[in-house]
């Protein structure tokens, strides 16, 4: 698992990726984001399908419903994007443009294998 940090606006995340070597439709992402500084678990979200049909299931719901929606949002784009499980938890506070630049950050992790 590679770990990087994070700085966007005035917060700064620490982020975890393993991305399996071959990654193949059985084998999931996983991605853990946390906001420096936060200590509880937050959302941590299974998702599985590909293109369009994809479900997602809460393993562990959050303080925050809106954190929980982002979570889910980004196991979707993950398990569309690359056909295969993905398991995210986001813990902290994400405003939309701090969520944005971070899914970006993290959509190149999984391409590259390096957080």
């Amino acid at each position: 698992m590679q770990t990087s940090s994070i700085s966007v606006g005035n917060n700064d995340y620490d982020l975890a990726v393993h991305v399996a070597e071959p990654l193949t439709s059985k084998t999931p992402i996983l991605i853990y984001l946390t906001q420096h500084g936060h200590g509880s678990i937050g959302s941590y979200i299974y998702t599985i399908g590909k293109g369009t049909d994809t479900y997602s299931s809460v393993l562990q719901q959050g303080e925050d419903a809106g954190v929980q929606d982002l979570a889910v949002n980004l196991g979707r784009v993950i398990s569309r994007k690359y056909s295969c499980p993905s398991y995210v938890c986001m813990s902290g506070y994400f405003s939309p443009f701090e969520y944005s630049e971070l899914s970006r950050e993290v959509l190149k992790a999984c391409e590259t294998g390096k957080a």
